[in-house]
């Protein structure tokens, strides 16, 4: 007998098939889960595992701490990863050596080979078959290495190999894999950078592969220049990568890139003497890509908003529904229990929040001049809620379905602000003095709706004056009632947030130009680029696989042919190739010097990023059209055959 061990977060996607392929022939099945908040506990349950939650304690904290304590019963152990199905072959390999008594098998420990399947195919090259991992070990004989990731298992006793595969496809699609590997690469530099890794000595250099391989990862590949390139021709050439083809080529490209964030974030790490932000839990606002839905979706056309209600006193709520009665949305409006604010300038200011804490004091101390402040959060689970109140702000607590309108649309069509002119500023900006006063004397001007503001954008601890990045014009302050966002695609959740992205403003009146800038500090770390543009690019996939630009002539003709250029280019070969020569020489991004280089290659990526989740989109509904083309299909027994006959 064998008892199965799959550790889970949020995987309810994957689960399915992990379990298909061990219930009814393990022993015992433990999930152990670490606070999923999807349907994955449930999943567990119903196909018979028993379902153990643990506090999670990192990559390989969390799997000895189920091989420590869990009751199990068998004397051997198998480890499944959630993304990962036995295959019958491997299972049958595996009674063969749990049939005999364990004093009676020489080996304490067997390894595994995985199939690994992206962007579904089989990856038979790339250096990524064979992969070999330890997962079958006998009870008490074994434990993982105390490493950040990529952990490795100990076994006190000789091991061998079976034939059997375990086959390895995430079907949470490209997101999730840009996101883990956004991860990993942060966990992977704070390794290089805590614990550097010694000489291992000539023997063991030259039979150990793992020690070998680790060596040169953390002490030589760093060295080098451009490492993320030789990572690239490694696997694409000589580990014949290209003989998998388009999958192959980019799979090869998403790792050089990974390859290429170990090395800068370890160098950012130097550069802020060590200082990290926590990278915690398995999944961070990655939410659900277009794998389990139809690719497709359309959303339902919104009834009329309901009015405008009044603002209630101290903490009193009023619940107000954002759609129709089928697909309602709720919102909590309530004003902060401290005293009211005292600004000169009589303007409200529209701040759209989810977890800012770390951001939103220093927004809010640039922000005292203001009479109003509104804080429309969607559930934070920090400190953003007291950090609004302590600074006199109101708070507006929203809730997402999924459909239009979004956060800010929704926030200008249904708060019922203080003052005829709004602000919009996101909790990464700052508003100068001079600007605040510039401001003052604009809302008193009769002309114009709404006024431009340029933007300067912080990186890396200064300020990125080319790459196209400056000058930076977005249309934030608006006389209430005299616009709105646009709408650039009608696909409901592309999993980039409940907040617009690259939206602008579609004013019904004159508009004019602020002459002084704002502030904006984005990205604090390259992983929280990573992170926000990992869902920003699927917002521009979803606007590419839908084929639709919105009528943006109201906006400018710039804004319009630019993203009429823009359209065209994704049928470009090497677009982020392009992007990157036009934003670092076109637009002298080489003139901001390796802030500007890091920040153009980044930019690249970005685009690279949207042109495959583009893709993933067009396969995934081939996909549904051969499976259902393939359903339809009549049998040999079904009356249409009977009658051609």
């Amino acid at each position: 007998m064998v008892d199965v061990l799959i550790q889970t977060h949020n995987e309810e996607i994957n689960l399915p098939s992990a379990l298909k392929s061990v219930m009814g022939w393990a022993n015992k099945v433990f999930v152990v889960d670490s606070g999923s908040t999807d349907g994955t506990i449930g999943i567990a349950e119903q196909m018979g595992a028993q379902v153990v939650h643990h506090d999670w304690e990192g990559y390989a904290g969390q799997k000895n701490w189920a091989i420590s304590n869990l009751p199990w019963e068998s004397d051997w152990i198998l480890i499944v990863d959630a993304d990962e199905a036995a295959t019958p072959q491997l299972r049958r390999e595996i009674d063969e050596v749990v049939a005999k008594p364990s004093e009676r098998v020489r080996e304490s420990g067997f390894y595994i080979n995985r199939m690994f399947i992206f962007m579904g195919r089989e990856i038979r090259h790339c250096g990524y078959y064979p992969s070999w991992n330890l997962r079958l070990f006998k009870r008490g004989r074994a434990k993982y290495e105390d490493r950040l990731v990529h952990e490795h298992m100990l076994v006190d006793g000789p091991t061998a190999h079976l034939k059997g595969l375990l086959t390895h496809e995430d079907r949470r699609g490209l997101e999730h894999f840009i996101a883990k590997h956004n991860r990993y690469s942060t966990l992977e530099a704070q390794e290089i950078y805590s614990s550097r890794v010694p000489w291992p000595g000539t023997r063991r250099f030259l039979r150990d592969r793992m020690a070998r391989r680790r060596f040169l990862k953390t002490r030589v590949l760093p060295k080098l220049p451009v490492p993320w390139m030789w990572k690239f021709l490694y696997m694409y050439i000589f580990l014949e990568g290209f003989l998998d083809r388009s999958a192959g080529w980019n799979l090869c490209l998403f790792i050089a890139t990974y390859e290429y964030f170990i090395n800068v974030k370890y160098k950012e790490l130097n550069r802020m003497h060590g200082r990290q932000t926590a990278v915690s839990g398995l999944s961070v606002g990655e939410g659900k890509l277009l794998a389990s839905e139809a690719p497709v979706r359309r959303a339902a056309a919104p009834t009329p908003l309901p009015k405008k209600t009044a603002w209630l006193p101290l903490v009193s709520v009023v619940e107000v529904p954002l759609h129709s009665p089928e697909t309602s949305s709720a919102i909590s409006i309530q004003s902060p229990n401290c005293a009211a604010r005292a600004g000169r300038v009589p303007v409200s200011v529209l701040i759209p929040a989810l977890n800012e804490a770390r951001n939103l004091p220093r927004c809010l101390d640039h922000l005292t001049w203001a009479d109003e402040v509104v804080v429309v959060d969607s559930g934070s689970q920090d400190d953003t809620q007291k950090i609004a109140d302590a600074y006199g702000a109101a708070v507006v607590q929203f809730k997402w379905n999924g459909l239009w309108p979004k956060k800010k649309n929704w926030a200008l069509a249904n708060v019922p602000f203080k003052h005829e002119w709004v602000l919009i500023v996101d909790a990464d900006e700052w508003i100068t003095p001079e600007l605040a006063d510039e401001i003052e004397q604009a809302v008193k001007n009769t002309e114009h709706v709404g006024y431009y503001i340029n933007r300067k954008f912080i990186f890396m601890g200064g300020w990125i004056k080319h790459c196209g990045y400056y000058p930076s014009w977005n249309l934030r302050l608006i006389r209430h009632g005299c616009g709105q966002y646009e709408q650039l695609t009608d696909i409901g959740d592309t999993s980039s947030g409940d907040n617009e992205v690259h939206e602008h403003i579609t004013p019904t009146g004159p508009v004019a130009h602020l002459k002084n800038d704002m502030l904006h500090f984005a990205f604090p770390t390259i992983h929280t680029f990573m992170e926000k543009h990992n869902r920003y690019s699927n917002w521009e996939a979803a606007v590419q696989y839908n084929s639709r630009l919105s009528d943006s002539a109201s906006i400018g003709t710039k804004l319009s042919g630019r993203r009429r250029l823009k359209n065209l280019s994704r049928y470009m070969p090497m677009r982020s190739a392009l992007r990157f020569f036009y934003s670092y020489i076109l637009r002298g991004g080489i003139l901001d010097g390796r802030p500007g280089y890091i920040f153009c290659r980044l930019l690249a990526m970005y685009e690279y990023l949207s042109v495959a989740k583009y893709l993933e989109l067009c396969r995934l509904e081939e996909d549904q059209f051969r499976q259902r083309s393939l359903s339809a299909v009549p049998t040999a027994q079904s009356p249409v055959v009977s009658q051609a006959q």
